[in-house]
């Protein structure tokens, strides 16, 4: 197949060569697609139990991506910084979420931020989660 086209130096034409196709078969190798990028993380769920007001309540965390460990910072009176971590060891004022449950009594309030974490995936984007227990 020749592929021809008019170009300011008069007509060009391109003929596919055994040679051609090899350097885009090495150029595909060599720079593979964006699809072939290390998988994201799924973000960190918060679920809420117990009741309002009178009562504790009790937030847990989790992820979808199976064997991930979950990094949380976390404050009583303003927002947490983001979590932060060097492969599986938390770095700063993070901690590895170990579960079962935050507790925030009557009257409380807690800030909650956290990132999933996975050899060989990306981190999930940080999210973030704030209960006021009044």
């Amino acid at each position: 197949m020749t592929t021809e086209f008019l170009g300011a130096r008069g007509l060009i034409r391109f003929v596919p060569s055994s040679i051609g196709i090899l350097l885009a078969v090495l150029v595909f190798v060599a720079f593979p697609s964006s699809s072939a990028r290390a998988t994201q993380c799924d973000v960190v769920e918060f679920e809420e139990t117990g009741l309002c007001c009178a009562h504790n309540i009790y937030v847990s965390l989790s992820t979808a991506t199976s064997g991930a460990t979950i990094f949380v910072t976390w404050n009583t009176t303003y927002p947490p910084a983001d979590p932060t971590h060097n492969g599986s060891t938390p770095t700063g004022t993070t901690s590895t979420w170990v579960g079962p449950n935050f507790v925030v009594p009557p009257g409380g309030r807690l800030d909650i931020k956290a990132i999933a974490y996975k050899a060989g995936f990306t981190d999930s984007v940080v999210t973030e989660y704030l209960v006021e227990n009044y």
